[in-house]
């Protein structure tokens, strides 16, 4: 058995448990008695049961296992398994199949009490729909944080409410000894999923030059995987091929997943990209033909993705792959009606999706926070893309402020050194873009911005991206510019220099294929006060004995922090005023706002390092009314979560903070000032001083059990923990 092993950073450790109790109407190779084994395979871990010898209308096997950390992040718990192999053993020649059966892990989660409770499977094999079997098993899943369902709960039948809907389920358990296996009482489906074509796939660079992938695409589902034709060098093709995939209700999983596949003949096959598909969905509404944009990674930007897989890292894809046409359907059988087997035909043709035509404009100011001799923006929505013009740091230096300026409650201010590309008109004017989409919104591509740098011998490479939807972009209308935003860039990932840049610019969308584009809307660098709010931070990797917190506010290429207070729960209860410049067209219109960079610095006597950071963006700027009166002061803080970890990917903390916006010259303005954040007694509250009041509370506390503890190491000896204490604090 492979046991499953401990979580990687970026993964969480999931609990799956089960228990094998009877297999019954075993169809074996000569249809004789057999020597019956069960293999059970989830997420890489494996267990087996031990061999029966000579059974085959009932083997009861009455054993079980539970994996207390499978290592899965939550997407791979979403499109998870568990699947049951029942072998007949042979002494001489390889094991026979018997049948097999899956469960989705995220289907069971949903469950009451997270529990299949002894529930027979269908055992079929090789995609045929005939059954060769049946297994009684109790199977549960567990995200974080959840209880596991008692032994009672895994031993008996689950209630009549639950089987009553869930399509006759429970002739399955009413099913006598025989040796030929009747199919069960159920709704019997053909599940169809045409795959017409793929268009724009990616791409690579060989030693000869372009390499166009060897497509072809898997359809996995119900126990069955079926295949494509191979299109070898072919960006652009046709398939038309119909997946049929024979389902009897009630079904244990939900996921039909998707996989596309470039054929390599000296070598595995490419995963290019995945997509998921729900079966109840499906079974409801029929899937017209639809374009699947497809994400993933590029290969040469990241040589070490093995490596970032297996460490846990998380990665969001960024690369447009290319798109994909499907359609499908359920459709149910009546009574007399024969399944077909599982198999792939010719699918026939269908209209495609309604198009539109959109141009996309875009216009440049500044990119801050970037690394590089040079650079250039480019926007790209699906496989077309145009970029400005490359440009080099501005060196001038940005106007600082004077010791005299700085606050004295919160500390002097920080001029952080921020790399600042600054385009002209000319140098940061894309080109209009004219692209053809679909009408639907959920099948149009992201608009993508990528930021390259160069360094001094010319090497190119993408340091930055952001991906939004082209429906929130505003209608272009002429005459009258859109004022730029920034929008914050993830970084690439892998990097372990990844900064926080972002990129000032504005999008705007057309339907007109003939347009006169207007000069770009001026703007002005103005100075402001950001306020960040440093309440308190918590769960927190990484506290000792002698280590202490402290939280640093960045912003515009100012950066403040708080005082160092002590772990695991340190509590700052402190302001920062950052005194920042940003552009705005008009004093009295919020600016165009940067993100605001929270670090997280774990101090150890003389020494400081950021273990955790995380971007917020806050663009509300607190001004007067109509009427000449300032907005009411009111502050909201939320838990910010913290990234670290080798990659920036790992939860490292989360920061209680809130954030105020106003000009510098209303700094002085007595209804502008800062609260005391402490909360102060009901006697001493005064509602233009203090933030809060402070009450009265009640903490309850209920420890149900331990387990899993672990013996203690003492020397070459190990001492079982037998009375274990519980202390908790507040």
């Amino acid at each position: 058995a492979r046991a499953p092993v401990k979580a990687p950073a970026g993964m969480e450790s999931y609990v799956v448990g089960f228990k094998l109790f009877d297999a019954k109407a075993l169809q074996t190779e000569d249809g004789g008695p057999c020597d019956p084994f069960v293999v059970v395979q989830c997420a890489g871990c494996q267990w087996s049961t031990e061999i029966l010898e000579a059974r085959q209308q009932l083997a009861s096997f009455n054993s079980g296992c539970t994996w207390p950390s499978v290592p899965l992040n939550p997407r791979q718990f979403e499109s998870g398994y568990i699947e049951f192999k029942v072998y007949a053993r042979n002494w001489f020649t390889r094991n026979f199949l018997i049948g097999s059966a899956s469960l989705q892990l995220s289907y069971i989660n949903k469950r009451e009490n997270y529990l299949y409770a002894r529930k027979w499977l269908c055992l079929r094999r090789d995609g045929d729909p005939a059954i060769t079997g049946m297994l009684n098993v109790s199977v549960f899943a567990l995200r974080p944080g959840q209880q596991a369902p008692s032994a009672t709960l895994q031993e008996q039948s689950q209630s009549a409410a639950e089987e009553e809907q869930e399509d006759e389920e429970d002739a399955l358990s009413k099913a006598v000894l025989k040796n030929e296996v009747e199919a069960p009482a159920g709704k019997a489906h053909h599940l169809e999923i045409n795959i017409h074509r793929v268009q724009d796939l990616a791409t690579t660079q060989g030693v000869m030059g372009e390499v166009k992938p060897s497509p072809y695409v898997t359809v996995e589902f119900a126990g069955c995987l079926l295949k494509t034709g191979e299109k070898e060098n072919m960006a652009n093709c046709t398939f038309n091929e119909k997946m049929l995939i024979p389902v009897v209700t009630p079904v244990y999983e939900d996921t039909i997943i998707l996989k596309l596949w470039n054929y390599l003949p000296l070598g595995s096959d490419e995963l290019m990209a995945q997509g998921l598909i729900s079966f109840s969905e499906l079974r409801n509404n029929a899937l017209p033909p639809r374009w699947f944009n497809l994400y993933g990674w590029c290969s040469e930007e990241l040589p070490n993705m093995d490596e970032l897989v297996s460490s846990g890292v998380d990665l969001e894809p960024n690369f447009f792959k290319g798109r994909m046409l499907v359609s499908g359907r359920v459709e149910p059988l009546e009574p007399d009606d024969d399944l077909k087997p599982a198999g792939v035909t010719v699918a026939r043709s269908v209209p495609e999706p309604n198009v539109k035509q959109v141009a996309l404009m875009a216009d440049v100011y500044c990119v801050q926070g970037c690394e590089g001799h040079s650079l250039e923006v480019e926007l790209s929505f699906g496989a077309t893309s145009a970029k400005t013009r490359r440009v080099y740091q501005d060196k001038s230096k940005r106007p600082k402020w004077t010791a005299g300026e700085d606050d004295e409650d919160d500390g002097p201010q920080t001029s952080l050194d921020v790399p600042t590309f600054t385009f002209s008109e000319a140098a940061g004017r894309i080109p209009a873009t004219f692209v053809v989409t679909t009408e639907e919104v959920e099948s149009q591509p992201f608009i993508m911005i990528n930021v390259y740098a160069y360094d001094f011998l010319g090497y190119k490479r993408r340091v930055g991206f952001c991906m939004r939807k082209i429906v929130d972009m505003p209608t272009y209308t002429p005459g009258n510019p859109c004022k730029p935003t920034f929008w914050a860039m993830e970084p690439m990932p892998g990097r372990k220099d990844a900064q926080s840049a972002s990129v000032l610019l504005n999008i705007e969308r057309s339907s007109s294929g003939n347009l006169v584009r207007h000069a770009r809307k001026a703007v002005k660098p103005m100075l402001y006060v950001v306020r960040a709010y440093c309440l308190a931070a918590r769960r927190v990797q990484g506290s000792g004995p002698d280590t202490t917190f402290a939280l640093q506010a960045s912003c515009a290429g100012a950066s403040k922090e708080t005082t160092a207070q002590p772990g695991p729960r340190p509590k700052f209860m402190q302001h920062l005023d950052l005194h920042v410049m940003l552009y705005s067209d008009s004093p009295k219109n919020p600016p165009s706002m940067e993100p605001i960079t929270l670090s997280l610095k774990l101090k150890q006597g003389a020494t400081a390092k950021v273990i955790a950071t995380a971007s917020c963006l806050y663009t509300h700027m607190r001004q007067k009314d109509h009427i000449g009166n300032w907005e009411p002061y009111a502050m909201v803080p939320q838990w910010v979560r913290l990234a670290g970890g080798k990659y920036g990917s790992t939860v490292a903390g989360e920061a209680l903070v809130a954030f105020e916006l106003l000009l510098s010259k209303f700094r002085d303005v007595p209804q502008l000032q800062p609260r005391d954040m402490h909360p102060a007694v009901e006697e001493e509250f005064d509602e233009s001083r203090h933030f809060c009041k402070l009450r009265k509370a009640t903490c309850h506390f209920s420890l149900h059990g331990l387990r899993d503890l672990r013996p203690l190491q003492g020397g070459l000896n190990q001492w079982e923990i037998r009375k274990p204490v519980v202390e908790v604090g507040v």
